[in-house]
Formats: C-alpha cells, sequence, structure tokens
C-alpha cells in the first residue's frame, strides 16, 4: 500500500442548535428525560397549583441552558479534523478547549462550595 505523504487539516465551527445530528442526539439526551419527567408531573399532579410551578422551573431551567450556551459558546463549537498517516483526528480546537476546562472548573468548583456532590462529579466528568 502507498502511504500518504501530506497531512490534510482543517477547522470548522459547528453550530450547536442548528446541526441535525447535535440536534437529534440532545433530543436523545435532554428531550426524552425532560418530557418524561414534564409528563409524570403533569399527570401525576391532578390539576395541582404547584404542577405550574413545578413546570415553570423545568421550562426556565432549559430557556437559561440555551441562553448560556448563546453567551458562552455563540452558539458554534470549534473543531479541527487532521488525517494522516497515523490516521484520522478529530479534535476540540485549543481556545474551544480552554473555555470547556474554565467552565468545568468553575462547576465543580461551584458546587463543591453548595454541597452538590453529583453535580461535581459532573464537573469532573465533563
Amino acid at each position: 500500500m502507498s502511504s500518504i505523504q501530506e497531512v490534510l487539516q482543517w477547522k470548522i465551527k459547528v453550530s450547536i442548535l442548528k446541526n441535525s445530528v447535535i440536534l437529534k442526539q440532545l433530543g436523545l439526551a435532554i428531550g426524552i428525560p425532560f418530557g418524561l419527567v414534564t409528563l409524570i408531573i403533569a399527570l401525576s399532579s391532578k390539576g395541582s397549583r404547584d404542577t405550574i410551578y413545578a413546570l415553570g422551573l423545568i421550562a426556565a431551567l432549559l430557556i437559561l441552558t440555551w441562553l448560556l450556551i448563546m453567551v458562552v459558546y455563540r452558539g458554534k463549537y470549534d473543531m479541527e479534523f487532521v488525517v494522516n498517516n497515523n490516521g484520522v483526528l478529530c479534535r476540540t480546537k485549543a481556545k474551544q478547549a480552554k473555555r470547556n476546562r474554565l467552565i468545568n472548573s468553575l462547576t465543580v468548583m461551584l458546587s463543591l462550595f453548595t454541597g452538590k456532590p453529583a453535580v461535581a462529579g459532573a464537573g469532573l466528568l465533563a
């Protein structure tokens, strides 16, 4: 087999909320769980006034998450790809990775101060 002598490299900004693959994955990861929680709350509440409060909190969480993505990431995710003899590499661009580390570190620190170990664990995993 012949070896590739040159390296193919490119960078791209992927729209987080307009890319169909990302939207499908978000639908599975966020839509299904929040949809089930919303359905369970709505069905088990029997018209309670607290239902509106709970559903409002869920909606506020989703809206604030969208707002955070738009402010911090500007709705885009910076990626770079490299194709060479060693294979294909897909990674987050350095500036984006630095921003991700900052957000994850803040998540861990703030969750430890508030006594939320589950959130700290999620920040560590991220």
